[in-house]
């Protein structure tokens, strides 16, 4: 994500909790260099705000020409279709890919404790929405990776 620097907002915090959360998962999972099939990638992941929040982020840091074409395959994506990230064989945010999307991927060792790490996350998604939201709880609870990539951050 490599972001925390650059973002002035309260929420920076929790931001940067689940980035670690993100790099644990990482030391402890399917390495990016294993290819992905379309079908791993085919089912709608849904993420949860302080996620959404950080694959936009993510987003602003490509070039705009590929950040522009990655939000086309976004609007124009169906639930029935492939993750608009989805590119030979990998994620065209890698580094940056929710965890929601690392949990459930088939890659990933089946000794990761994916409860505590979905625990952690709700946690760090619980913090980033009290101090973005406030008070004033969002009407969505979860995203898709399509509308995260959307969002104006």
């Amino acid at each position: 994500m490599r972001l925390a620097a650059e973002v002035a907002h309260p929420a920076v915090e929790s931001l940067e909790k689940y980035q670690q959360l993100l790099d644990q998962v990482s030391r402890n999972g399917a390495s990016a260099n294993e290819k992905r099939s379309a079908s791993d990638c085919a089912r709608p992941a849904h993420l949860l705000w302080v996620e959404a929040v950080a694959l936009a982020l993510e987003l602003e840091l490509l070039d705009e020409g590929e950040a522009e074409k990655v939000r086309r395959r976004a609007a124009e994506y169906r639930p029935d279709g492939v993750c608009p990230l989805f590119s030979d064989g990998g994620c065209l945010l890698e580094e940056g890919r929710p965890l929601s999307c690392r949990l459930r991927d088939p890659r990933t060792p089946p000794s990761l404790n994916r409860t505590r790490f979905a625990a952690d996350l709700a946690a760090i998604n619980r913090q980033f929405v009290s101090e973005v939201f406030h008070s004033l709880a969002p009407e969505t609870k979860q995203l898709t990776i399509a509308e995260s990539l959307l969002l104006d951050v």
